[in-house]
């Protein structure tokens, strides 16, 4: 995983590691026929996944009074609003280099951007003592 994705929260990095390798995965097929059932593979891998993930920023969030909480929950209700949306076009799709594209570009900038603030948030709250 490039650097600039690791925001030095172990289980955080860990989880955004996976995250990314299945987005990579499936970004290197876009310029071959992906198969339908890769696609649907890599969906299935991303709502579980992402439903542990989620769970395990929310819990931090909640518990250490994240401000910004809100607006994050927010970002991940839009992620799976998403891919629901991706899930039910799956079979009638003819070309998935739009809809890798979209999740590509959607998990890039929430690591980079509202992960990245979090993680900033819970590192500065473990600066202080608190246990995490």
């Amino acid at each position: 995983m490039e650097e600039q994705f690791k925001h030095g929260l172990l289980w955080q990095d860990h989880q955004h590691s996976q995250l990314l390798t299945c987005i990579e995965s499936l970004n290197k097929t876009r310029s071959t026929k992906l198969e339908l059932t890769e696609l649907e593979n890599a969906i299935r891998f991303l709502e579980f996944y992402v439903k542990t993930h989620f769970e395990m920023e929310t819990y931090y969030m909640q518990e250490l009074n994240y401000p910004d909480t809100f607006n994050h929950q927010k970002a991940h209700e839009q992620f799976v609003r998403m891919l629901t949306s991706f899930k039910a076009k799956v079979e009638t799709i003819t070309d998935s280099s739009t809809i890798i594209t979209e999740l590509c570009n959607w998990v890039m900038d929430h690591i980079l951007k509202t992960d990245k603030k979090l993680a900033d948030f819970i590192k500065h709250q473990a600066g202080k003592g608190l246990q995490l």
